[in-house]
């Protein structure tokens, strides 16, 4: 019973790796707005459909994953710029009821796009499985895809740590967070904190 509540675990480390990775943008856009971003959900799909459908034309796959995230940069650099920026100071209200707005929108647009079809991408690792503490029904089974998300997560995890408190912007992410007034007078840049924590 152990074992299965374990291998029951271990099967639920990608899912959750996945929807962290989710959250942890959802955080970023919170810390230098103050508000929620509601169209997170529809950013990552449309990250996967580009993805899915840059490979489903032969596409190498790293090439595929590099174009995808300079476009998801593009993508959230042209959001702010277009949609947020234009708000002015003190808009958390207007910024929520944009970026559902927003949701709704990308959503059709990616549905005309990429079809109401199921794209599906082929594992990086082709369905390789570890096996922990011997064969039979005794061992655990690990995906090494669910390992690498789970290393991918912790990594990316300590890096935006690592930004946000021991570099200048992450310094400009807390003093924004805090107060954006005050910010400005010592030299930040409310806007271009904004903008970044978007393309992030």
């Amino acid at each position: 019973m152990a074992l299965m509540a374990l291998q029951t675990l271990i099967s639920a480390l990608r899912p959750a790796a996945l929807y962290a990775m989710v959250g942890l943008g959802f955080v970023i856009v919170y810390l230098a707005t103050g508000s929620i971003n509601f169209a997170q959900g529809e950013f990552v799909a449309l990250g996967g459909l580009t993805t899915a459908t840059l490979l489903s034309l032969g596409m190498n796959v790293w090439v595929a994953i590099v174009l995808t995230l300079l476009g998801s940069l593009a993508l959230g650099w042209v959001f702010d710029r277009a949609l947020i920026q234009p708000l002015g100071k003190d808009s958390m209200v207007r910024t929520v009821m944009i970026s559902i707005g927003a949701s709704v929108l990308l959503r059709q647009i990616a549905l005309h796009a990429f079809g109401p079809d199921e794209h599906t991408m082929p594992t990086l690792f082709a369905r390789q499985v570890l096996v922990l503490g011997g064969g039979g029904k005794a061992a655990l089974r690990v995906e090494v895809q669910t390992l690498v998300l789970v290393v991918a997560l912790l990594a990316v995890l300590g890096i935006f740590l690592v930004v946000y408190y021991r570099t200048k912007f992450g310094a400009s992410m807390r003093a924004n967070e805090q107060s954006p007034e005050g910010a400005e007078l010592v030299g930040v840049r409310p806007a271009r904190v904004v903008n970044r924590s978007f393309m992030l």
